[in-house]
């Protein structure tokens, strides 16, 4: 996976672009000339950002322009991100997970939003209001699950709040942290940036992706 995501950073500066590749230890130069026919044939553009700082170089900053080819590269991860981790969650749900699919997530929405005017309370209905929150109103995002935290030295019990990750959008969350991490190798720094925002990323699925 990291192989695909590192070969969408090019950084163009003084003429020659520089393609670094983590995974096979490649790097490729080319010269200007060259980079100009094939960003005309990729479709990317390598006008300076006029918004950059002052002090910093205009070529430093390069926006690439949305084309079909980095749409069809983030399906082509999303599609291998499952092929692989799909085998492993089909395995380990079974025997239990905190990630759970769309499907069950819209179930426990419907429960908790049925709570209150429903008389004859199921089980399922009970222990889910036990354990999830509705927090906002924003459809794929009003889940939150309920975290007892202790907190030392008193020992002290606060609930904390956490958006519920589905095994659907498994891929969407780590892609975005793998970037706003600039792309690191370790799981755990993933994992612990995830944490403080979703519940049900598990190391696996980030190892997988990673």
């Amino acid at each position: 996976m990291g192989k695909l995501i590192d070969n969408l950073s090019n950084v163009y500066k003084g003429g020659v672009i520089t393609i670094t590749d983590t995974v096979e230890s490649l790097d490729i130069n080319m010269e200007s000339q060259d980079l100009e026919q094939v960003a005309e044939e990729s479709n990317i553009n390598l006008e300076p950002n006029t918004t950059a700082t002052s002090g910093v170089s205009m070529s430093d900053s390069i926006v690439p322009a949305p084309s079909d080819s980095n749409v069809s590269i983030l399906k082509s991860m999303r599609a291998q991100f499952y092929s692989i981790y799909g085998e492993v969650y089909n395995k380990i749900k079974e025997g239990g997970t905190t990630t759970i699919t769309k499907d069950r997530y819209d179930e426990v929405v419907q429960n908790l939003r049925q709570y209150r005017t429903t008389e004859k309370k199921t089980q399922d209905m009970k222990n889910n209001y036990k354990r999830y929150s509705l927090g906002t109103q924003v459809r794929n995002n009003e889940l939150f699950r309920r975290i007892k935290v202790v907190k030392k030295p008193r020992g002290e019990v606060t609930e904390v709040l956490k958006k519920v990750a589905w095994y659907e959008n498994l891929f969407d969350i780590i892609h975005d942290t793998h970037l706003h991490l600039a792309h690191a190798r370790d799981p755990r720094p993933h994992k612990t940036h995830i944490d403080k925002v979703w519940w049900g990323v598990t190391e696996r699925a980030i190892q997988v992706y990673i």
